[in-house]
């Protein structure tokens, strides 16, 4: 059985480009979430976060077709592993002080009857997933575990508008910017967080699970830009949020998300590291399954 593309949103943010990218390849489906440098680019490219996620589920769609069933971690060492070859080969020299990166949602179905699916799922970093259970749970998944240190940003950027109210957003990212740097060389290193970037050893720290689903729901993969309607639309329960997307639709509650942000340019009713971030949804059925209504 395989995964059949629904529905699919994609919106660039604050960015001149859209950092998130979304794939899938016979029975398995992602959404990658580059992470926006804090550094010079490295590459001639429209950013070094838009080549490593284009380049990195090039490699995913690739390795998955020659072999579907490899395992996650050897599917993720071994597609790390390619895409720091075509860096290198296109920016020969020393690395640099701040290697693109990205989070990333991957789920696969790996058995299937009419009473269940098994969907594996493997993640790192702030994307989700949400699926309905056999036993009619909707459930959320994400790899937000691996990436403990989000808060220290989100920290720094509350005490710059408490000590800076009048602050413009351009003065707070100056203030912030030393803070980002700072986290972002702890990357992949254990007192740190782990995320897809050159090191292969971030296989090791995936965030995996196997569930049991309902064969005729859908299934919803999203990057952390399109989230955010859980806390801007009051979405705060998984039943919520599904419930929204399946019935109105991921362009609904993309657009309904890009009003609320352009309402809070300061972003200091909803404290954000950028007004508008990149926003991915993608809704699959399973098989050409029915899709169930929640």
């Amino acid at each position: 059985m395989g995964l059949k593309t629904m529905a699919v949103v994609s919106l660039p943010g604050d960015g001149r480009v859209n950092e998130d990218f979304q794939g899938s390849v016979g029975a398995a489906a992602w959404v990658l979430d580059g992470a926006t440098g804090v550094g010079e680019d490295a590459l001639d490219a429209p950013s070094d976060a838009y080549w490593f996620v284009r380049t990195f589920g090039r490699r995913l769609e690739s390795a998955l077709t020659i072999a579907p069933k490899k395992p996650y971690a050897q599917l993720i060492r071994d597609s790390t592993l390619l895409v720091k070859r075509e860096f290198d080969e296109a920016v020969p020299g020393p690395a640099p002080d701040y290697p693109p990166s990205a989070a990333f949602i991957l789920v696969r179905v790996i058995s299937a009857a009419d009473d269940g699916i098994e969907l594996e799922l493997a993640a790192l970093g702030d994307c989700a997933a949400y699926v309905r259970t056999v036993a009619g749970a909707i459930e959320g998944f994400d790899g937000a575990g691996s990436t403990p240190i989000d808060t220290v940003s989100l920290d720094a950027l509350k005490r710059a508008h408490r000590d800076f109210p009048d602050a413009s957003t351009e003065v707070v990212s100056d203030l912030l910017r030393p803070v980002l740097q700072s986290n972002r060389q702890r990357m992949n290193t254990p007192d740190g967080y782990w995320i897809l970037s050159f090191d292969e050893r971030a296989a090791d720290h995936l965030v995996t699970e196997v569930k049991l689903v309902d064969p005729t729901a859908p299934i919803i993969l999203a990057s952390d830009g399109f989230t955010r309607a859980i806390d801007m639309l009051g979405l705060e329960t998984p039943e919520a949020f599904y419930a929204r997307v399946i019935n109105d639709g991921p362009d609904a509650v993309a657009r309904d998300v890009r009003a609320i942000e352009n309402s809070d340019t300061s972003c200091r009713r909803y404290p954000r590291l950028k007004c508008r971030d990149d926003a991915t949804c993608v809704v699959l059925s399973v098989d050409g399954a029915g899709a169930g209504r929640s």
